[in-house]
């Protein structure tokens, strides 16, 4: 065993004794706070006379729970109640914004393929610019010899399967 080895069969475990140790503190500690705040069942209310300095002297007294269910409860009783929308209208309402945003990306399309043209001819630039046209040439032969191989590569695995494949078909039944 070399001296790599030797230390990391050393520090693992107490790595793992480190991880194990914090992560049970946090889970002991993570239990212990809702214990400690469902001692005190008093149900906060708002004081009477609501003014700045009683309001800062409630939330002092109180849990962040406890201010946080105060804050809900209080928003809760502020919010506006949503009008009822009928369920057909907001579903024609979608359509049409889904349709018009159809409308527009086709729009878009048509009027980028009248400057085609345009685009393969920087492309071309591009590419012949610092390296001449027979890079152009390189560019195409590997293309087309990928397409070639991917085509080989696909009828071999077809011509391989086939038979199992057909096996495999006759055994399903009407079913599939």
């Amino acid at each position: 065993m070399n001296f790599a080895h030797r230390l990391s069969a050393l520090f693992l475990p107490i790595i793992a004794g480190l991880l194990l140790l914090s992560s049970s503190g946090s889970a002991l500690a993570k239990d212990a706070a809702p214990a400690s705040s469902s001692l005190a069942t008093v149900p906060a209310t708002l004081p009477e006379p609501l003014t700045k300095e009683a309001i800062r002297e409630l939330t002092s007294r109180l849990s962040d729970a406890e201010v946080r269910k105060l804050l809900i409860e209080q928003l809760d009783r502020a919010a506006v109640k949503p009008e009822a929308h009928d369920d057909m209208s907001d579903m024609v309402g979608a359509m049409d914004k889904g349709t018009k945003q159809m409308r527009a990306r086709a729009a878009q399309i048509l009027r980028a393929g009248g400057r085609l043209p345009e685009a393969i001819g920087h492309v071309v630039g591009r590419l012949t610019d610092e390296r001449g046209l027979f890079h152009l040439v390189e560019i195409i032969l590997g293309l087309g010899a990928m397409f070639l191989v991917g085509g080989a590569v696909e009828t071999a695995y077809r011509r391989v399967l086939h038979a199992p494949l057909a096996r495999i078909g006759d055994g399903l039944g009407a079913g599939f």
